[in-house]
């Protein structure tokens, strides 16, 4: 049984790194591309929500592609209009697909810095309006938030 659930992990790995591969390296190249035309032909502001799009479908395939079901409890407590924050606590590696598969498609970001070093989704994160914040800086992350708090109040 163990030589089985052995074999199962490795398959599962591959068949990861695969979808990995051509959702996101691929498609993903894609549609920041596809972005870009659209914001020569039309402007910023459509560009930045045809990503934030995107992000919303790769973040529902997400649930799609490893095989897991999604049950939503209290959506019904998510504001349909205006500003609000979601706190992901990272018990998993599947709350922040969560969060923008099935509670709010128009997500921004908050990332560590460290995530800049990973360029298909450091460009996703900037290409959406996201921003970087050096956990090791409160000077900087301190900033940022507060940038962040006057563009929720606006």
């Amino acid at each position: 049984m163990k030589i089985l659930k052995k074999i199962f992990e490795i398959l599962f790995t591959i068949w990861t790194a695969i979808a990995y591969v051509i959702y996101v390296v691929i498609y993903g190249d894609l549609v920041l591309l596809i972005s870009f035309i659209i914001q020569i032909i039309k402007d910023r502001p459509t560009a930045v929500t045809y990503v934030k799009k995107q992000i919303h479908y790769f973040c529902k395939a997400t649930f799609l592609f490893t095989f897991t079901k999604v049950k939503v409890i209290g959506k019904e407590n998510v504001p349909e209009k205006g500003p609000f924050v979601i706190a992901s606590n990272h018990q998993s590696y599947f709350d922040i697909p969560a969060a923008g598969g099935y509670v709010f498609w128009d997500l921004t970001f908050i990332a560590k810095k460290e995530l800049k070093k990973l360029p298909p989704i450091s460009w996703f994160i900037e290409r959406s309006g996201g921003v970087f914040i050096d956990r090791g800086n409160r000077a900087q992350t301190a900033r940022v938030l507060r940038d962040l708090v006057t563009k929720l109040k606006n």
